[in-house]
């Protein structure tokens, strides 16, 4: 006579399967947060460069465009710059709320960053030059709006420049 098989899991190969489990959920489970982290660790890198990078470029044009500084004498939170051929007649940087922006003639201001930065202690210094003509530096903070405090979204750059006056 045949005895009785019986096909199916004992209690404790029941047990090892399901910790061999719950390990490999944990760590595809580890290995994707990482991911998402590191993915909004560059976003915010991006952020904080493609904004810092477009706005030393526009600074830099008109600089270039300019006939003259007409503020800050020395150094200062803002510039004026001075166009002798332009019937508007000047062309204004400033931080107001955070953001970078521009203000030509007698035009509206034009943000020049967006809100998903913050712009933090501006200084445009005029600089004279041996060649006669001025130059401006411009240093800036530039960082990443990170209103819910996340540690992957902290992220901030120093950046400076010089671009001198009429410098075509």
């Amino acid at each position: 006579m045949k005895e009785k098989t019986h096909k199916g899991f004992t209690i404790i190969e029941f047990l090892v399967y399901v910790t061999i489990l719950a390990i490999v959920i944990n760590t595809m489970g580890g290995v994707a947060l990482n991911v998402f982290r590191v993915g909004a660790r560059t976003d915010a890198i991006q952020e904080v460069a493609h904004n810092g990078r477009f706005a030393m470029q526009k600074i830099g044009q008109v600089v270039k465009l300019a006939d003259s500084v007409i503020l800050p004498v020395t150094e200062g939170s803002y510039l004026v710059l001075g166009f002798e051929q332009n019937i508007e007649g000047t062309t204004t940087f400033d931080v107001f709320k955070k953001t970078l922006r521009i203000k030509e003639g007698n035009k509206d201001y034009v943000d020049l960053t967006t809100s998903k930065v913050s712009v933090d202690n501006i200084k445009f210094t005029k600089v004279k030059s041996l060649t006669g003509r001025d130059s401006v530096k411009i240093e800036m903070n530039i960082s990443f709006n990170n209103q819910k405090n996340l540690p992957e979204y902290l992220f901030e750059n120093f950046i400076t420049g010089v671009f001198t006056i009429g410098g075509k």
